[in-house]
């Protein structure tokens, strides 16, 4: 990826991957829920989902270069700038960076609870472990797709603290510094 590339939209055929990739992890998580009788596990979850979709976008998305645009983090500066108005003005908070990374952790661990409940069945272990499969290339996509776009195109100081935009700063040599 050159610097040139950094005002495009991302490729559609990689995001239609992205989104069936998170599709399918999301209907395995709901069959796992589904499968172990697990109906609070899944209410936590689908509400998990929904916060992170929602409220965490205002900490992140709301003060994102990739604010209104088809960003590469799964066209969520669509999605904010439908919900929360643009944020340039405000600090970043550390409270909301942990929030959102708090629900999504949440998102993918809840459905561990009640494999891990239910142990002696192998039907949810396969459950269980084609969950982590589509969590692990979800994680993938979303580091070597998104992350790589933010540490090579972003120009925001606020980014710096990104655990995730700092590795990929590393691995594409740009330094988290040079913003």
């Amino acid at each position: 990826m050159n610097h040139n590339s950094c005002n495009n939209d991302p490729n559609p055929f990689i995001m239609v991957i992205r989104f069936i990739i998170l599709g399918l992890q999301l209907v395995v998580g709901f069959f796992i829920f589904i499968n172990t009788s697990s109906w609070i596990l899944l209410s936590i979850w689908v509400l998990s989902i929904v916060l992170y979709a929602s409220i965490a976008r205002k900490y992140i998305c709301a003060r994102c270069e990739g604010y209104g645009k088809k960003c590469y983090s799964l066209y969520l500066g669509l999605l904010t700038s439908k919900l929360y108005p643009y944020s340039e003005d405000k600090e970043f908070s550390i409270g909301g960076g942990l929030f959102s990374v708090f629900i999504l952790g949440m998102i993918f661990i809840i459905p561990f609870v009640p494999i891990l409940k239910n142990f002696p069945s192998i039907d949810n272990h396969i459950l269980l472990i084609v969950y982590c499969a589509f969590s692990l290339v979800n994680f993938l996509f979303q580091f070597f797709h998104a992350c790589r776009h933010c540490a090579i195109c972003s120009t925001q100081e606020w980014k710096k603290i990104c655990p995730s935009n700092r590795l990929a700063s590393m691995i594409w040599n740009r330094k988290p510094e040079s913003f």
